[in-house]
């Protein structure tokens, strides 16, 4: 067997261990409560931990929800499925530690009005704000390399 039959097996398999190892996600979720203002934000750094939030109380949650958070896997589903009077999940997914880029989502359900979320990565300010009804899920999702931006936008009384 020649050389290259040798090592093609192995760069091979090394290819497919790197390439599926190279992405992650990690997904943090919030219940809004009466404290929390009926519009908001956090600013995520490049290890996905907030730096940076519209308010106290949603810097605290955010805090504490990161402690809470799981790591997913880049084939698992990241979508919230207990639905709560108000509820606001944000994280990104298909990390690149390559090149930097990944792609973030917020995600925020309100059970009783029209409501928003809004998505931005990177320093380009082109997230865009997705409002729905009352009983929806709006999703907003950017992509590219920074910091990631996650808002809300609802009422609350």
């Amino acid at each position: 067997m020649s050389i290259v039959g040798k090592i093609a097996p192995f760069a091979l398999g090394l290819g497919l261990i790197a390439g599926a190892s190279m992405y992650s996600a990690n997904a943090v979720t919030i219940n809004l409560n009466d404290k929390v203002p009926s519009a908001g934000g956090v600013t995520l750094d490049d290890s996905d931990k907030a730096v940076s939030a519209s308010s106290p109380v949603i810097y605290d949650l955010a805090k504490k929800a990161e402690k809470n958070s799981t790591s997913l896997l880049y084939s698992q589903s990241k979508a919230a499925i207990n639905y709560a009077n108000s509820r606001w999940v944000y994280y990104s997914d298909n990390h690149n530690y390559f090149t930097g880029y990944k792609r973030g989502h917020s995600n925020y359900f309100h059970r009783t009005e029209r409501h928003g979320s809004y998505a931005a990565v990177g320093n380009k300010n082109t997230g865009i704000w997705k409002y729905v009804d009352a009983g929806k899920w709006s999703y907003s999702s950017d992509s590219g390399i920074g910091t990631f931006v996650a808002k809300y936008d609802a009422p609350y009384n």
